[in-house]
């Protein structure tokens, strides 16, 4: 059987080697006449409709820089008509178009879509006057399969300004909107879009950039950056209904919508995800510079930046209404402005769940950070700090919202009246727990005390993107929080590093990452209070003993500590042996010795031998 099993593999193996080495290539380049079917790059066509029209399962469409036009009606891909504004680039099923060839490769990996662009315009009548341009550069409909690829070309100049839902056209048994997705309309399908660029492209009602509705398989956009689109209503970059594609390494950036979610509008039942998107310098007149959230879905943001975007109304980075549970992770939200409410989110009768996060310098009248408006939001491990508020609630705004606060740090907030600098409750209770919150608040191990940040901004700068939130050595979110309250499956903190070191999570966005000694390869740490280094050798010794301790007490591999001559101070609390907050007029600080761990001292610096103490 097993002899069977293996002779399957081998033959499986070598009939998709075969068909790919027979797998057709069809070449598209500017000045090129080109003949039938278009498999050498000196046959080539100019007509990449054509070519598409050409193509059959398992082949590739390779275009050389220049810019191409589409030059037929999307209803009807066999007729040229060059000027009609229903004309589009119309994507077959798994259909694989690359860009970034200068017209002479053998091989994909010869290629550069950054030098040698390849762009797709819309630009079809008067060069420079967009009332004359495509509605929309390229359609995906009903194109189900997901090895459609569409890699390394720029889409610009499409314009969906139509002021009426006519004059519609019908491709593949869908009817596509002429106010919809100037840059790309994607109906019912799916596609890895990979490495292209969506610009300058516009919506008299929704998606400038980009318009996708009802795909229910996945579409991945990777490393894509959607800039300088408009919308004449919602979504300048992207608007997304009911569908659950992925963002990966994503920029969208400079887009602007007349009313809402200037970089992404997402409605309707789907659940798209953005990991590592930069999401930046976007501008709505109304709500959600970045993102405007709205419908029944879950859509999440890991690993992102959101920054620098402003909104007219609620939400400068983010303005959430999704029923569903929205989920924020590790994302960075900084700068951003709203000229009423949530300088960086806000919720509304949305159950958003934000994790490992730092929201700083953002800008308010209230809730400068978050404004939760009926909505019981859950906030664990987040750093909320730098955020100023003109009228009320520095950090957090809530109104009639219970949100959860866990983990976190509050502080460095300012806020109108006094006494609102980190919290503005009305008709609100939140449950906060151990966490650093400016002013105090009542709530299980809360501390009211200065995090020692890196490099904290006045909240009196936002908005801003500056300052470093990262914890010193010493800061009393050390160790502050409660392994018990992480969410499942999360294992590191903003910056991807491990989320516990010290047997304890940290409050806040950050776990420290700083050692605070080093053993050498026989297991010993040297301790001098003349050096300023790691512990692994006298030369790199240790300032203090209680930190050689510290380290010893979750580094196994430390044996002993060797201490030279000076005067040394307990630094840490021993009736909280968890805690690593320094306070050196504390009494109830000792050296706590670790088991199995011996302690050497008599030593000038520089011993090879305890001999020689």
């Amino acid at each position: 059987m097993k002899k069977n099993i293996l002779l399957y593999s081998f033959v499986l193996a070598t009939l998709l080697v075969t068909v790919k080495a027979n797998a057709t290539i069809r070449y598209v380049k500017i000045g090129s006449a080109g003949t039938a079917p278009y498999t050498s790059w000196a046959t080539a066509s100019n007509d990449l409709q054509a070519v598409i029209n050409q193509w059959i399962a398992g082949d590739e469409i390779w275009i050389a820089t220049g810019t191409y036009k589409p030059n037929r009606r999307a209803d009807a891909l066999t007729v040229i008509t060059a000027t009609d504004r229903n004309n589009a680039f119309v994507l077959k099923n798994a259909v694989k178009i690359y860009g970034g060839f200068t017209g002479v490769e053998t091989l994909l990996s010869q290629r550069n879509s950054t030098t040698n662009v390849a762009t797709l315009s819309g630009d079809i009548g008067t060069v420079g006057v967009t009332t004359d341009n495509c509605y929309h550069v390229v359609i995906l409909a009903n194109t189900a399969s997901t090895t459609t690829l569409l890699d390394g070309v720029s889409i610009i100049s499409g314009n969906a300004n139509a002021v009426a839902l006519t004059p519609s056209i019908t491709v593949n048994t869908f009817t596509i909107n002429p106010r919809y997705g100037g840059g790309m309309y994607k109906v019912s399908s799916a596609a890895d879009i990979t490495d292209c660029k969506f610009r300058r492209n516009d919506a008299s009602l929704s998606g400038g950039g980009i318009y996708e509705t009802l795909s229910s398989s996945v579409s991945v956009y990777t490393n894509c950056t959607i800039t300088q689109n408009t919308s004449a209503d919602d979504g300048g970059g992207v608007y997304i209904v009911t569908s659950g594609s992925i963002f990966q390494s994503c920029t969208i950036t400079v887009n602007d919508a007349a009313d809402k979610g200037a970089g992404l509008y997402i409605s309707g039942s789907g659940s798209p995800a953005f990991t590592d998107c930069t999401i930046s310098s976007n501008d709505a007149v109304g709500e959600g510079g970045a993102a405007y959230l709205t419908g029944s879905g879950s859509p999440t943001f890991t690993g992102c930046t959101v920054n620098s975007n402003t909104a007219g109304s609620n939400g400068g980075g983010i303005a959430s209404y999704v029923s569903g549970t929205a989920g924020i992770t590790a994302t960075i939200i900084s700068g951003n402005t709203s000229a009423t409410l949530g300088g960086g989110l806000y919720n509304n009768n949305s159950p958003v769940a934000i994790t490992n996060c730092l929201i700083s310098g953002n800008l308010a009248s209230g809730g400068g950070g978050i404004n939760n408006a009926v909505s019981n939001a859950i906030i664990i491990n987040c750093t909320i700090a730098g955020n100023r508020a003109t009228a009320q609630g520095g950090g957090i705004g809530n109104v009639t919202s219970n949100p959860t606060i866990q983990n976190c740090i509050v502080y460095g907030n300012t806020g109108v009246p006094a006494g609102t600098n980190a919290f503005y409750n009305s008709g609100s209770t939140p449950v906060v727990e151990f966490s650093i919150i400016e002013g105090g608040y009542t709530g299980t191990r809360n501390v009211n005390a200065n995090p020692l940040f890196i490099n904290q901004v006045a909240a009196t700068s936002a908005p801003t993107i500056n300052g470093d939130y990262k914890l010193q050595k010493c800061s009393p979110a050390l160790n502050g929080g409660r392994n018990g309250y992480i969410p499942s499956g999360i294992t590191t903190d903003i910056i991807a590093a491990a989320r516990i070191n010290y047997g304890t999570v940290e409050m806040g966005a950050y776990e420290m990452q700083l050692q605070f000694a080093l053993p050498d390869v026989s297991g010993i740490v040297y301790v001098d209070n003349t050096k300023t280094g790691n512990g692994n050798s006298w030369a790199n010794a240790v300032a203090e003993l209680a930190d050689a301790l510290v380290a010893a007490k979750y580094n196994s591999s430390i044996q002993q500590i060797w201490v030279a001559k000076g005067t040394y101070f307990p630094k840490y609390n021993a009736s909280d042996s968890n805690s690593l907050a320094c306070d050196n007029t504390n009494r109830a600080n000792s050296f706590v010795l670790v088991d199995g761990v011996k302690v050497y001292g008599g030593f000038a610096g520089g011993e090879t031998d305890t001999l020689q103490s």
